[in-house]
């Protein structure tokens, strides 16, 4: 009953940000604001630190902000930024921006220190000119500030994306895992589309991801397996035969349901798995499917000859 409830909270398709906007923890707050970073990295944006000039605001209005320190993005030009606001308590417009924006927790008071991510093109969170994220809280800016810096030395560094990854299983750091998955997600799928997918699996059971997150990272590595050569074919497969064994239920949910959606079991890169994987993940599957934990997959059963007597 646990597996069972497992796999129909983390198959479920919600998004991300309406998640964590539902869990608090600690790991989706930092995840869900790396990913924020990480998405105006990618794209055009500004990110400032100053101090509030207005008092009290409604919808529609604009926040005067001075700036003291710019991070990111062309020079500003001016002493003071006019930021759009939305009230992030308005249950109709909390979900888009600039509402969204200011979930982050603004101390609304003269002078009061903020950080500001302003975005200067349209991209998945917010339209040109409006902010991504605007904040008074000393950890979410030092996260900011940090993951800046992180990005400029990732440029710096050949081949650091994937060290990187790997860092997160040893040294948990959730605002770096959300940065990372932005950068994978956006940058390396343009032209990397196997350097992709193998570190996103590698993502999928981080102790730096929230496991609500999962099953997301591993649809979005199956979306590029026909992008990939016969050999990225044959990893990618492998890799996801061997997480739906994993003993924690929540990685195996996320990985059946990435595998099931598959829809290239006849592809010759199967022909290159070993057979003793397919018939461990066989057993595995049988199991589940007897208990009622997973449905059956017609197309998953007869690509890989999994036959019931």
């Amino acid at each position: 009953m646990k597996l069972l409830l497992s796999l129909m909270i983390l198959t479920s398709g919600v998004r991300p940000f309406a998640l964590f906007a539902q869990v608090r923890s600690e790991t989706a707050r930092d995840y869900g604001w790396g990913r924020m970073v990480g998405d105006c990295l990618v794209s055009k944006c500004q990110i400032f630190r100053g101090f509030l000039l207005t008092e009290s605001l409604k919808s529609g209005e604009f926040a005067s902000v001075r700036v003291a320190e710019q991070l990111v993005g062309p020079p500003i030009g001016t002493e003071t930024v006019e930021v759009p606001y939305g009230d992030p308590n308005d249950v109709r417009m909390s979900g888009v921006s600039p509402n969204r924006a200011w979930r982050g927790g603004v101390t609304f008071s003269r002078n009061a220190p903020v950080m500001v991510a302003l975005a200067l093109e349209d991209n998945p969170y917010a339209k040109a000119g409006q902010p991504m994220l605007v904040t008074s809280d000393e950890h979410c800016s030092a996260i900011i500030r940090t993951l800046v810096a992180d990005a400029a030395h990732l440029e710096t560094v050949p081949d650091g994306i994937s060290s990187t990854v790997a860092s997160l299983a040893r040294d948990p750091n959730p605002a770096l895992a959300g940065y990372l998955y932005a950068h994978l997600t956006r940058r390396e799928i343009v032209d990397k589309p196997e350097l992709e997918c193998a570190l996103l699996l590698q993502m999928v059971g981080s102790p730096s991801v929230p496991p609500e997150a999962w099953t997301e990272i591993a649809l979005e590595a199956r979306t590029q397996y026909h992008r990939l050569s016969t050999t990225g074919k044959t990893t990618l497969g492998r890799r996801f035969l061997q997480l739906c064994q994993d003993p924690d239920k929540r990685i195996a949910a996320a990985s059946f349901k990435a595998l099931a959606g598959m829809g290239s079991f006849d592809d010759p890169a199967w022909q290159s798995i070993e057979p003793s994987s397919i018939q461990k993940f066989t057993t595995v599957y049988r199991a589940l499917v007897m208990k009622g934990a997973i449905p059956r997959n017609q197309p998953l059963e007869a690509g890989l000859g999994i036959k019931y007597e």
